[in-house]
């Protein structure tokens, strides 16, 4: 695995450095490319880590003429507006609405239009609109050789994951196909290695997606569960994975084990501990007994506001039981 404190020539024109930000959601942690010899393009800079972004420019060497960002999900664009500041050049990329996994320090002075074009002394970098993991997104192609540089579009290792309102799954497998129209030989992911080749990658994806939309995955049962118990702990792990790797989780709609599932598909976007904080406000009335019961999914819905979507259908008409939310 590549070290944090390392620069990879991936190619002539190209240099690696990755984040140290290692986790579920980003892999080893996350890559920043740097273009070029005379004129430097760094494209994602990464999150705000001071020693990441002295290596950023530690490896430029004071030629960084560019900043490009794929997206703005906050393990990709908040070095930005530091090395911006500090070497005064542009920040180029998209906003978006915030949905609170935004970065909202990325200001950019040039706003990215389809097929928008930027050069240096040995490079031409193409912008490609790929919207699907966020509306935002956009790849840039290396013309010069024929590398996309995919940032959370196509990753290596681990799954794009989809998220209504800024995801869209239609539109995620109509930016993948759009990349078809280029003359991309390789491709250089936010995550993970640089993968050869791009169309096998692309329609491997495309059939991926379209399999996996045809997949629900049910839980019912286990009314009785008291949010206390480490099964209900469990469940929503599990009901979260399975939401993360793109499966519609769908449940009996009651509480217990079904409202731990419809929880962790839920929170699938959030960092990891933002399941472990959830349950912990939930315990304070582990069963549907409890006046507070209702209260507490209120408030963790208040917490959390933009999680996953899931199926909550009540099979069940006993009247003393409440839907979970």
């Amino acid at each position: 695995m590549q070290g944090y404190d390392e620069a990879v020539q991936v190619s002539p024109r190209i240099r690696r450095l990755v984040a140290p930000n290692p986790s579920v959601m980003t892999g080893p942690g996350t890559n920043t490319y740097l273009i070029g010899t005379d004129d430097v393009a760094v494209i994602d800079p990464g999150p705000a880590i001071d020693e990441h972004i002295e290596h950023i420019m530690r490896v430029g060497d004071g030629r960084i003429s560019h900043i490009l960002c794929t997206h703005t999900h906050t393990d990709h664009s908040p070095a930005a507006a530091h090395l911006a500041h500090e070497l005064n050049v542009p920040m180029i990329g998209a906003v978006t609405a915030d949905d609170q996994h935004q970065d909202l320090t990325f200001k950019p002075d040039v706003h990215l239009t389809q097929d928008a074009v930027f050069s240096g002394n040995d490079w031409t970098i193409r912008a490609i609109h790929t919207p699907g993991h966020v509306d935002n997104h956009y790849c840039f192609l290396l013309e010069e050789e024929g590398t996309v540089f995919a940032g959370d579009h196509i990753m290596n290792g681990s799954t794009v994951v989809i998220v209504p309102p800024g995801g869209n799954m239609k539109a995620y497998i109509e930016s993948l196909q759009r990349l078809l129209n280029y003359d991309v030989t390789a491709i250089a992911p936010g995550h993970g290695e640089v993968i050869p080749g791009c169309r096998d990658e692309v329609e491997k994806l495309v059939r991926h997606r379209l399999m996996r939309e045809a997949k629900v995955v049910a839980i019912m049962g286990g009314h009785a569960m008291l949010r206390t118990e480490a099964a209900y702990r469990n469940v929503a792990r599990i009901a979260r994975s399975l939401a993360r790797e793109g499966f519609l989780l769908a449940t009996g709609g009651g509480p217990g084990a079904m409202e731990a599932g419809n929880l962790g598909a839920y929170l699938a976007p959030y960092n990891d501990d933002a399941l472990d904080k959830a349950i912990e406000t939930l315990s304070e009335a582990p069963s549907y007994k409890d006046d507070a019961f209702l209260d507490l999914a209120y408030d963790v819905l208040d917490s959390y506001p933009t999680g996953c979507e899931s199926l909550a259908i009540p099979t069940w008409f006993y009247g003393h039981e409440p839907t979970n939310l």
